[in-house]
């Protein structure tokens, strides 16, 4: 068939495929990667107007421009103390409540932290940051009151950022009360 073509079909054959071949590449690297930034201006977008918004609606109420500024970054503030900023931060305060709960912590690995991302795979922000997960698991060594304890001390400290994602209690020794307990946790950062 193609042996059958004219020249100038060829041509225009050609043209064609290198046409398609063009709008491809303009898709696959100009396109969606500019719908995926305009995606996330308009998400920053609508964060800037709803503070802006709370800004209005403190002022409304007799306070100035600044009180509603000052109460905002209060506000950002507290929210950045709810998250630790660091690995370092969160495991030091990890194996310190441990120590402080009379848990014996035998090996503790953390793993790289990746971005947490939603269901499309965009990563998640909290005002404006990136927030992490970070795997660790832990083996350890106490007693069921004492694990307890710091379980509750670790939710306290660290309460929206840490999920269990696995758990293993073994006791080896009837006399013995002391459990080796396995467990994985996700601590989430925001940096």
């Amino acid at each position: 068939m193609v042996q059958n073509m004219t020249i100038s079909q060829k041509k225009i054959l050609i043209i064609v495929g290198v046409g398609i071949f063009t709008i491809f590449i303009f898709l696959i690297f100009i396109y969606l990667p500019t719908q995926a930034t305009l995606k996330s201006l308009k998400v920053q977008l609508a964060e800037i107007e709803a503070q802006k918004q709370e800004v209005e609606t403190i002022t409304k109420n007799g306070k100035t421009v600044e009180e509603g500024i000052e109460f905002l970054r209060g506000r950002y503030n507290t929210l950045n103390g709810y998250f630790p900023a660091t690995e370092e931060e969160t495991l030091k305060l990890i194996i310190d409540i441990a120590r402080d709960m009379k848990v014996d912590i035998n090996s503790m690995e953390p793993r790289r932290k990746v971005a947490f991302v939603d269901d499309n795979n965009i990563p998640q922000q909290i005002e404006g940051k990136i927030c992490y997960k970070m795997p660790i698991s832990i083996k350890m060594r106490c007693g069921y009151y004492d694990f307890v304890c710091y379980m509750e001390a670790l939710k306290k400290s660290l309460s929206a950022f840490i999920t269990v994602e696995k758990l293993q209690i073994e006791k080896k020794q009837e006399n013995d009360n002391k459990l080796d307990i396995y467990i994985e946790i996700n601590v989430y950062l925001v940096a």
